[in-house]
């Protein structure tokens, strides 16, 4: 499939991975941690368009949302971006709060992208907190499962601990 109402700078191996999936099964509640510029939200929601998407991030005035990906000096024009892009999906809605309080959500969820910070305690708390809130039959995906310690390891975007997170409780 193409999807031309969708144009971004880079794709990746999950986008395909969800194109797979919406072909699979009716997924009718959708979580996405870690919304970044939205193009991926928008994505799911053209994908699954019967689906119930919530996709959160950190809120715009937090330290850690602000030094990610280096938007200290752009945030506002980028959040502006973001927002249009979310704006433009009827079966989407985005929650500015952290991942961490996803421990007091009650939904159930048949599809869960973990794509927050990658390291340590966050991503751990993310995994724990979707095998928690994903149905029986439900998928969890997580983004960037290095095996090996990347280059340049940091707590939000290289990291070892998604696979270390998965190894220690498929023990």
């Amino acid at each position: 499939k193409q999807y031309p109402f969708i144009q971004q700078q880079m794709s990746s191996e999950h986008q395909v991975l969800f194109a797979s999936l919406s072909d699979t099964k009716k997924y009718q509640n959708i979580l996405e941690i870690g919304t970044y510029d939205g193009t991926n939200a928008f994505l799911l929601s053209k994908l699954f368009p019967n689906a119930n998407i919530l996709t959160i991030d950190l809120d715009d005035n937090d330290p850690n949302f602000i030094k990610s990906y280096d938007r200290d000096s752009s945030s506002i024009s980028f959040c502006e971006a973001r927002d249009k892009i979310l704006n433009k999906a009827n079966n989407l809605k985005f929650e500015k709060k952290n991942s961490l309080e996803l421990i007091f959500d009650k939904n159930k969820y048949d599809l869960i992208w973990i794509d927050g910070a990658h390291g340590y305690p966050v991503v751990t708390a993310d995994i724990i907190n979707s095998i928690r809130l994903i149905r029986s039959d439900g998928v969890i995906m997580c983004d960037d499962v290095w095996k090996y310690a990347p280059e340049n390891q940091d707590s939000i975007y290289k990291s070892i601990a998604s696979f270390n997170t998965i190894t220690s409780l498929s023990e």
